[in-house]
């Protein structure tokens, strides 16, 4: 009779040293309810959570070993980031918005703002609509940019509302500017 695979159901009644170890993880495993229970040998290997590494093949089909990249980490907005609320929300300097650009370096945010200065390829920015009646949060700085690697049309003008994807650099105390590296820019009507 051929051996039967991991995923076929048992149907032979399991020993005392095998209801003692079904228990045993039962009882030790993130309090599972007994129907999801296993012994040691039927337990799954752990789901891969977002920040593990993922294997990959060598691009071009080449049969050459996986070869493991950090996958990535997900953008920090307004809704899925107290800290970016709280920074977005809260004074525009200080050892807050310090902390914040020191705990965040290189982490991808995503936020509406208003362009308040474009000084050559150096834009100012600030969270929010140009036309809001209250600011708050730090002014952001993007350094380098060029509008048309951004995909953006045209110049960027004082005023003009986007939609900032970029990542965290670092915060400026001396000049009060929070410096993040742009990723996208889109118009906001």
């Amino acid at each position: 009779m051929p051996k039967p695979h991991q995923h076929d159901l048992d149907l032979n009644p399991p020993s005392k040293a095998g209801m003692r170890s079904r228990l045993w993880i039962c009882s030790t495993a993130l309090a599972l309810p007994l129907p999801a229970c296993a012994t040691a040998e039927e337990v799954p290997p752990p789901a891969a959570t977002p920040s593990a590494p993922v294997a990959t093949r060598s691009p071009a089909g080449d049969p050459g070993p996986a070869v493991e990249t950090p996958a990535p980490e997900p953008t920090l907005t307004f809704k899925n980031s107290r800290d970016l609320a709280i920074l977005l929300e809260g004074p525009a300097t200080g050892r807050s918005v310090g902390r914040f650009a020191s705990r965040n370096e290189g982490v991808a945010v995503e936020f509406d703002a208003h362009v308040v200065a474009v000084t050559g390829s150096t834009v100012r920015l600030e969270y929010g609509d140009h036309d809001a009646a209250r600011r708050t949060g730090p002014v952001f700085e993007l350094r380098d940019v060029a509008p048309a690697v951004l995909g953006i049309e045209g110049e960027l003008a004082e005023d003009d509302d986007v939609r900032l994807v970029a990542r965290v650099t670092s915060y400026e105390s001396e000049s009060r500017l929070l410096l993040l590296d742009p990723v996208s820019l889109t118009r906001r009507s």
